[in-house]
């Protein structure tokens, strides 16, 4: 008896233990595609840059609806097995959840505010600008909070660590190694929120950041005195995002509206609209549209739009053949020239707007 009861005493105390054990999961994506654009010097290529992911995620009980987590993800040229970017560059945070991950705070490299209500269905030839400010912010603290269908959230930087530690900026006479490093004077904080709600045939959001883009910011103020007025070589400001779609199927519409200013006030903004089709259960497609114009004081620096249309067949859960077309038409585009003294100057241009189409075909394998 006494031996049975020590028995169970030792197996529960090795159940306890495992059951504090964290659990981790390895999962990422492989895609590789061929890729084509008229206009361009360059013939068929193998591409899909950045495109193919290798993650690792994981999370620790520690009782009473709280859990430790953590998540790194990196992306892979698929075609030729390199880096894109430094490791874990997509994605690298640890954090806490709270009440059954109803509440998460973390801390790392994640999505901006704006990415993470995005909807953009392209890809690869048919992908769609709809936001201009960053995607992912480093050095930054987020919290998020889930209720149902419901999901908003906050996020800030460390002063000028949005773009990395050390990051890239317009080189001037005054910064000739054209970077600016986190916590440096004079930087700022990003920060940003965001609110989206999504239930079953239906969603809408909304976001706003301020990215305080060092490529604007970070440049001193005798330098910007040389630049011409021109939006390309200022850094971000501000973006707010609007978000929508609906789904009576097998048909799902979406749409967005983007407005971003500059720090040389110019304003860019982007709206896109798409419609998506489950033609059969493992046949997809879609066709997408965006429109981008960017404006300073009454003239027109840029003037785009895109046409898309993309094909997916699914062959498993995890596996898929795509291909994608696009046609672009820049009615005013940008010109850039340097003079003499270095000093950069861009200009509309709308005798040689560029058009060109571009395609490609591929494969994709989830695991």
């Amino acid at each position: 008896m006494k031996k049975s009861l020590l028995a169970l005493v030792v197996l529960g105390s090795f159940a306890g233990a495992a059951a504090a054990q964290s659990s981790v999961t390895m999962y990422g994506k492989m895609e590789v595609a061929y890729q084509n654009r008229t206009g361009d010097a360059n013939s068929l290529v193998q591409k899909a840059d950045g495109e193919s992911r290798l993650g690792f995620k994981g999370s620790e009980d520690l009782g009473n609806g709280v859990a430790a987590f953590f998540q790194m993800e990196h992306k892979i040229n698929g075609d030729d097995g390199s880096n894109n970017g430094d490791f874990f560059e997509e994605k690298s945070v640890v954090g806490l959840s709270f009440a059954n991950g109803a509440h998460q705070l973390y801390f790392g490299k994640s999505n901006s505010p704006i990415d993470r209500i995005g909807n953009n269905i392209g890809h690869l030839s048919s992908d769609l600008a709809v936001k201009t400010s960053m995607g992912g912010w480093r050095n930054g603290a987020y919290y998020d909070y889930t209720s149902g269908a419901l999901t908003a959230g906050v996020a800030i930087t460390t002063k000028g660590g949005a773009a990395g530690n050390t990051n890239s900026t317009v080189t001037s006479p005054t910064n000739p190694a054209g970077t600016v490093t986190e916590g440096e004077s004079g930087t700022k904080s990003a920060y940003g929120a965001f609110v989206k709600y999504a239930p079953a045939n239906f969603s809408i959001g909304a976001a706003w950041q301020a990215d305080k883009d060092l490529a604007g910011s970070g440049v001193a103020s005798g330098y910007k005195a040389l630049l011409p007025k021109t939006y390309n070589v200022w850094g971000v400001k501000n973006e707010w995002l609007v978000v929508g779609s609906y789904t009576l199927n097998p048909v799902t519409l979406s749409a967005s509206f983007a407005d971003a200013k500059f720090y040389n006030d110019a304003k860019r903004k982007i709206w896109q609209a798409s419609l998506a089709a489950q033609v059969t259960a493992n046949d997809k497609v879609f066709v997408n549209y965006n429109n981008i114009k960017t404006q300073l004081d009454s003239m027109t620096m840029e003037k785009q739009s895109q046409y898309g249309f993309g094909y997916v067949h699914s062959l498993s859960k995890r596996t898929e053949l795509f291909a994608n077309i696009a046609r672009v038409n820049s009615k005013v585009g940008l010109t850039s020239s340097v003079d003499s003294s270095g000093n950069l100057s861009v200009a509309p241009d709308s005798v040689n707007p560029e058009k060109f189409t571009k395609w490609d075909i591929g494969m994709r394998h989830s695991f």
